[in-house]
């Protein structure tokens, strides 16, 4: 597969920020969720209360019990998602990438719906390592303080479990 070219995919500087934020934001999220595992252990609230985690209003409930820092995790994760869609939107509305060959019909319905193809297909390459290489190189001593962040926040995720499964044959 051929290499994807940096300026495919980050615009500026500022992209460059926002696809390396979104990586560390990302690793934030499985921290909390590895923190609240263990508070809601610890405190034997999976022995006392029947979280429901599946419903807007069990998430709020779970915010007043030991399952506070388990569901700010999964909100994070979750938020993910759309905040990557979102800053792939602007890059695609603001270079408005040219297709190749043009559509022959062009309807306003048809460029917004291919824009918003093009921007899902954006938000999937920028989780690759080239685009965070790419990033990196873009931005230069403070993206690679961003990427050894994500690093030791995965670490800090990874410790977290482990802890975790150490505290329970305890």
């Amino acid at each position: 597969m051929p290499p994807v070219p940096a300026d495919l995919v980050l615009a500026s500087d500022a992209d460059a920020l926002g696809v390396l934020l979104l990586r560390c934001y990302r690793s934030l999220s499985l921290v909390i969720i590895g923190l609240g595992i263990c508070v809601a252990t610890w405190s034997k609230a999976f022995d006392e209360v029947d979280a429901d985690l599946s419903t807007p209003d069990g998430i709020v409930h779970a915010f007043v019990t030991p399952f506070a820092p388990l569901a700010l995790g999964l909100l994070v994760r979750v938020s993910v998602t759309p905040l990557a869609w979102v800053l792939a939107m602007l890059f695609v509305a603001l270079n408005d990438p040219v297709m190749s060959p043009p559509p022959t019909r062009d309807t306003a319905w048809k460029r917004l719906m291919d824009q918003l193809r093009m921007a899902s297909a954006y938000r999937a390459l920028r989780w690759t390592s080239s685009v965070r290489d790419a990033a990196v190189g873009r931005l230069g001593p403070p993206g690679r303080l961003l990427v050894y962040a994500d690093g030791v926040l995965r670490l800090v995720a990874a410790l977290t479990i482990a802890v975790w499964l150490v505290s329970l044959s305890l």
